[in-house]
């Protein structure tokens, strides 16, 4: 899953030469996981050899983490969001809020078209009434949740029309724990 370019060679030791490692198509046939890689360095005048790990996380599309990969979604802010599997509402994945600190912000969203119903299961990890996780329609605050929840289902109807749906975790001061949303 890792191409080096060169793929081998020698030089001596007062010399330097950059080394590309590039992923390739190899890494789509990877189970979803941690796989790493040893590169081995050996200077062949002295015999004394270094070695450089290199790891490649693998893991499901974000998408597939919120059951909507028909829609095209962006990120911002601090960090971004990305999909896990540790904490999640169905047994298998869930996207997760970007690890934020003091007055930062990790941000999702996505357009879409009404009239429809839109429903989601959502939860936080977070200091109450400090940290929130806020769900907008076209930049208007729709829901919020703050403190340590359980997933809680939300339903909104979308009006007819094309609207930006983002879901925004802030972090308003120091706080300690998971420091999360879902």
């Amino acid at each position: 899953w890792l191409s080096f370019d060169p793929p081998s060679g020698e030089m001596d030791g007062t010399s330097s030469t950059a080394i590309s490692a590039t992923v390739n198509s190899n890494a789509a046939t990877l189970p979803i996981g941690n796989h790493t890689n040893v590169i081995l360095f050996t200077d062949l005048h002295n015999g004394v050899t270094f070695t450089q790990t290199v790891m490649l996380a693998v893991g499901s599309p974000f998408c597939e983490s919120i059951e909507a990969c028909e829609l095209d979604w962006t990120f911002g802010g601090n960090t971004p969001w990305f999909a896990q599997t540790n904490v999640t509402q169905d047994g298998v994945d869930a996207a997760q809020s970007g690890a934020i600190t003091n007055r930062q912000y990790s941000w999702m969203q996505t357009t879409v078209t009404g009239p429809r119903l839109l429903t989601f299961h959502w939860r936080t990890a977070s200091t109450t009434n400090l940290n929130y996780l806020r769900f907008q329609i076209d930049s208007t605050n729709r829901a919020e949740l703050s403190g340590n929840t359980a997933w809680v289902p939300y339903s909104t109807e979308i009006t007819p029309g094309v609207h930006t749906i983002r879901w925004v975790f802030t972090n308003s001061f120091s706080s300690t724990g998971t420091n999360a949303s879902w």
